[in-house]
């Protein structure tokens, strides 16, 4: 039998871990930090391959605050930038800040290349001056506050490499009626087997994994590309854009034909999400003049 006096000593020597309990549990939980998540296609990434594309976004933000994207040099100089509005999970961004790590390829009088402002002609331009560097992201919110802040370091790989260029195998993004378009190729494997090479046309809802592709109905289509017989760099004549070829179109390639519905996957498609093929994701043909410049750099 325990004497009450014993009870009530017990209870004097456990009342301060109760009451810490207590407290700890009434407290509010402390809200998580807000996520800068980086990108190349769908790939979360903690550097980026000179030539891929950097997306950002950030999780875990005020529901439908503003945001400012800003990437720069360790000088501090800007190198691109971009505001967006958070939905109401939190979410801002998800869209392509730095298009090809800068690279603006030939044909395009818009884009004339600068590479002291981090604008290149070629992935070999790029790769040469950007491979190594450190860069950096920021957030900014309302009143200039900083959010969230996170390195990033630019590398150089020996990975393949696939995206739409000219017969000098410059990249090329644009292109009008009538003028012919290739397809080149870095870094070939040695053991690269015949590839068939299919275009489709962009939906309009945009290019997301699922999506149904409509291949485009062309005699020239598919074309095989004889890898094996080429070197370690080959470019290809693909297509010759009729004038009533205007849109946006893709590249795919393939050791087998395409089956039906062709659905959008990251080991086909010619551009970011492929395995290996992480540039030259698309094509516009048209007439018209200068795009807005990619990431608002």
């Amino acid at each position: 039998m325990r004497f009450p006096t014993l009870q009530i000593l017990e209870a004097r020597r456990l009342a301060p871990a109760m009451a810490a309990i207590l407290i700890a549990a009434a407290a509010p939980a402390r809200a998580a930090e807000p996520e800068l998540v980086l990108r190349s296609g769908e790939s979360r990434i903690a550097q980026l391959r000179a030539g891929d594309s950097l997306t950002v976004e950030l999780e875990g933000g005020q529901p439908f605050a503003f945001y400012h994207f800003v990437l720069s040099d360790p000088t501090g100089a800007l190198i691109a930038h971009q505001s967006g509005k958070a939905d109401a999970a939190g979410r801002a961004g998800a869209k392509p800040l730095w298009a090809n790590s800068g690279v603006v390829g030939c044909g395009d009088s818009c884009a004339a290349p600068d590479p002291k402002n981090y604008r290149f002609r070629t992935y070999g331009q790029a790769e040469a001056a950007l491979a190594g560097r450190q860069l950096e992201v920021t957030v900014f919110g309302a009143g200039g506050s900083l959010v969230a802040r996170r390195p990033l370091r630019v590398v150089a790989t020996a990975e393949e490499r696939a995206y739409f260029s000219d017969a000098d195998a410059c990249p090329r993004f644009r292109f009008p009626p009538g003028e012919k378009v290739y397809v080149s190729f870095h870094h070939l494997e040695p053991a690269a087997a015949e590839r068939r090479f299919f275009l489709v046309a962009e939906p309009q809802t945009g290019l997301a994994l699922g999506a149904v592709l409509q291949e485009v109905r062309d005699p020239a289509f598919p074309r095989l590309l004889d890898l094996a017989a080429a070197s370690p760099n080959a470019t290809f004549h693909v297509w010759d854009p009729g004038p009533h070829d205007l849109g946006h179109f893709s590249g795919v390639t393939r050791e087998q034909a395409l089956s039906y519905p062709f659905l959008l996957r990251t080991d086909s498609l010619l551009g970011p999400g492929g395995p290996k093929s992480t540039a030259g994701l698309s094509i516009t043909v048209d007439t018209s003049g200068c795009p807005p410049p990619p990431g608002g750099g």
